[in-house]
């Protein structure tokens, strides 16, 4: 196995990210287990269609569960419908249950609802029966629909499945880590093979096939990049390498700037949203903005990167790296969910105003715009930004103007 993927994975599991899963994953096994005693082989034999429908506003039921409940553990995603997902599903504005569209009146589990339930009742026994037993043949032959019977399969053997939905994905993941398979294989051989790779490095003894998977599909530490691109044709951007997307990097000069005034334009760029919202807008920005730093170290000549804001905010900037030379730099990272166009709006601390005070020409803003779908950062340099007198915090609203090259 290259070296690649062992660096990405200490660097995950050492990130305030890790952290953050595993708090969370704590909280959805309890929910987890609780699902499976209540949908055991016994219960589920004796289920009613009200208790298994999803569409009748029941948050008890076996599909509302599955999908909302648990979805922590791998999404349903798509643009199935609800009965193809699940055969059959209850319409609120019918007032009752649909197995089918307007043009096919039926589908693979029967022609009528007390058929149809039956049926899906028995694949679903079937289903929970070959997971215990680990009857792969049973599995794949199973008709529940595919994405739906893949999360059964591992929320019912979740210590020994990995929660991957999706046929395609596996075998990307399969291919990156240099893992051999057959194409022609069932879904269930190809995840258990990636099982047996997550087994054969000992990773089951440090975390769960659940964390396993949130490793996988970081975008940051792991290959979620090349698992779900960027698909925007959007002309900043970088086309996808087996590695990861490239952000666009920019410098832009100060046209001008308001003093210590909130103006509409930075009102509606950086404020608003509760203090959960601005904290996650800023994490992503931070994520991009280190995704940058680490993948193009040669052309930054970096030698070493700190990322300060997973472990001290009190500094005053979020990384610091220095070059070959020997010379530090200092990055404050500021981002907005907006499209900002050519207008860069953001607050500093006075802790970060007075550092950038100190190391103008060595310190930077990195302004991250549309921080949930990026692909540009613009870069101001700090001894650009000083000769505001000191208020409590500093606001700036800043028009770009062309650089001379």
């Amino acid at each position: 196995m290259s070296q690649d993927f062992f660096e990405k994975y200490i660097e995950w599991k050492n990130s305030s990210e890790y952290t953050r899963v595993l708090l969370r994953e704590k909280k959805e096994i309890v929910k987890l287990k609780r699902f499976i005693k209540d949908f055991s082989l016994k219960k589920i034999k004796k289920m009613k269609i009200k208790d298994y429908v999803i569409g009748n506003e029941s948050k008890k039921s076996f599909c509302y569960r599955l999908e909302v409940e648990l979805k922590n553990f791998c999404e349903l995603r798509g643009r199935t419908t609800a009965y193809q997902k699940y055969g059959v599903y209850w319409d609120k504005k019918k007032k009752e249950y649909v197995f089918g569209s307007k043009k096919a009146k039926k589908n693979r589990f029967g022609k009528d609802v007390n058929e149809i339930f039956k049926n899906i009742k028995k694949e679903l026994f079937d289903l929970i029966d070959a997971t215990q037993k680990k009857d792969y043949k049973a599995i794949e032959n199973n008709q529940i629909n595919n994405m739906v019977r893949n999360k059964i399969v591992y929320l019912y053997d979740y210590e020994n499945q990995l929660p991957i939905l999706s046929e395609k994905h596996i075998e990307i993941i399969l291919s990156l880590l240099d893992i051999p398979f057959n194409k022609d294989d069932a879904c269930i051989i190809k995840r258990n093979q990636l099982f047996k790779f997550y087994k054969s490095l000992k990773l089951n003894k440090e975390i769960s096939p659940h964390l396993f998977m949130c490793f996988i599909y970081n975008k940051i530490y792991g290959y979620g990049t090349i698992l779900k691109p960027d698909k925007r044709n959007n002309k900043n951007s970088i086309n996808v390498t087996k590695k990861v997307v490239l952000p666009v990097l920019i410098d832009v000069g100060v046209k001008k700037h308001t003093k210590n005034k909130q103006t509409k334009s930075s009102s509606r760029l950086y404020s608003g949203g509760s203090e959960e919202t601005k904290r996650l807008i800023g994490k992503n920005g931070e994520n991009f903005v280190k995704e940058y730093l680490i993948n193009n170290k040669d052309k930054l000549k970096i030698k070493t990167i700190v990322a300060w804001c997973e472990k001290d905010d009190s500094k005053g900037y979020d990384f610091s790296y220095i070059d070959k030379k020997g010379n530090e730099y200092y990055i404050e990272v500021k981002s907005t969910k907006f499209d900002s166009k050519n207008k860069i709006a953001f607050d500093m601390s006075v802790n970060e105003f007075e550092f950038m005070k100190k190391h103008k020409d060595n310190y930077y803003v990195f302004f991250v715009k549309e921080v949930e779908n990026p692909s540009l950062i613009q870069r101001v340099k700090g001894s650009k930004l000083i000769g505001l007198q000191q208020p409590s915090k500093y606001n700036f609203s800043l028009e770009r103007k062309k650089m001379n090259k």
